[in-house]
């Protein structure tokens, strides 16, 4: 986890997405998709896509991250919180203010 959001903090958007698939798909003791663990790497991989411009990965890694907390604490779990934080931040580092006030409105409102 450390290497990818150490290539992430080095804007190496690919390098972050290489990294994550690998932890998620191809280590020896891999992710199962719905283990708790995935939540971290599915963040990473919603943030350096979203870095890249490729918005449909990055709302669909968002999506996984939700539906496995959903599947663990149910719909309403405060970790939610910080999941919908770090796509409004980038919202914001993009000047989309509606979208970001709509993504910190709703994870007010689920949790």
């Amino acid at each position: 986890m450390r290497l990818c959001q150490i290539a992430l903090d080095q804007k190496m958007w690919d390098s972050a997405i290489q990294r994550a698939n690998f932890a998620l798909d191809k280590v020896p003791m891999q992710i199962y998709p719905l283990h708790v663990d995935a939540v971290k790497f599915h963040v990473v991989l919603m943030q350096a896509y979203f870095m890249k411009g490729e918005m449909t990965f990055a709302e669909l890694a968002f999506s996984k991250t939700l539906a496995i907390l959903q599947h663990h604490w149910g719909p309403h779990h405060p970790y939610q919180i910080t999941i919908y934080g770090v796509l409004a931040n980038l919202m914001m580092s993009l000047n989309r203010m509606m979208d970001a006030r709509f993504l910190l409105t709703s994870s007010l409102t689920c949790c």
